[in-house]
Order: structure tokens, then C-alpha cells, then sequence
């Protein structure tokens, strides 16, 4: 996989755009946009996710 590939995470069923690679380790930025009342303490309007190429899916 690489930078801009669309995949879901396995375990949550959440697709997203794989924006960043480090030492094996995939970031993931949501396709969905966070509500705006979620007040979870996540600074962002798009959650990201970090994952191991063994919890992703490529999406074609």
C-alpha cells in the first residue's frame, strides 16, 4: 500500500486515505467527517487512525 491508497481498517470497518507511512505504520484519515457536537477530546474534523498494513483492506 501506499500514500493515497483508499483502504478500510479491518477491526472498525472505517475507510479512509492512508496519509502518512513510518516505520511500517500506516495513518488513516476517515472518510466521514467528525459530528460537531462529538466532543470525544479528538482536535480534528477528520479522525486518524494508525495501523499495521496487516489491519488494513485495500478499497479498488
Amino acid at each position: 500500500m501506499e500514500l493515497f491508497d483508499h483502504v478500510k481498517i479491518k477491526s472498525n470497518r472505517i475507510t479512509g486515505i492512508i496519509v502518512d507511512i513510518l516505520d511500517d505504520q500506516f495513518t488513516v484519515e476517515a472518510d466521514v467527517e467528525r459530528k460537531v457536537n462529538d466532543n470525544s477530546g479528538y482536535p480534528s474534523r477528520w479522525a486518524l487512525y494508525i495501523c499495521t498494513a496487516a489491519e488494513l483492506e485495500p478499497i479498488k
